[in-house]
């Protein structure tokens, strides 16, 4: 997938001014029209949660959270993944290979808590 384009190039459809005046409208148009390698945690926080471009977006974020897992846009930590899990069940089934890639990070997540638990209730002792 190429970066450098835009959700509007992607798509290859142009998205007018918003009808109405919601500031989250306004965002997502705005969004809709910065290249993928320029959209911040927050912008995919954005986004993913409006359930825009997801089948270009998603995949970025997988990668992001490969790395960090509880990576913030400025809600709070791990918003991305909770917007990530919210994601429709009909999205996973068409990209498998994107759930997988979910799996894998909720498992290695679950393993750190695991480790943190462990050494927590050890410090107590």
């Amino acid at each position: 997938m190429d970066l450098s384009k835009s959700l509007e190039e992607l798509h290859k459809e142009k998205w007018g001014r918003p009808d109405f005046g919601s500031s989250l409208a306004a965002e997502c148009r705005r969004l809709w029209s910065v290249p993928l390698a320029e959209l911040s945690v927050e912008n995919l926080r954005i986004l993913i949660g409006q359930k825009i471009g997801l089948r270009f977006l998603v995949p970025v974020a997988l990668d992001i959270l490969a790395v960090n897992p509880l990576a913030e846009g400025n809600m709070y930590k791990g918003d991305l993944l909770a917007n990530i899990a919210v994601v429709p069940d009909n999205f996973w089934q068409q990209y498998p290979e994107f759930n997988n890639q979910l799996v894998e990070i909720k498992s290695e997540l679950e393993i750190i808590m695991g480790t943190i638990t462990e050494e927590l209730s050890q410090t107590q002792c």
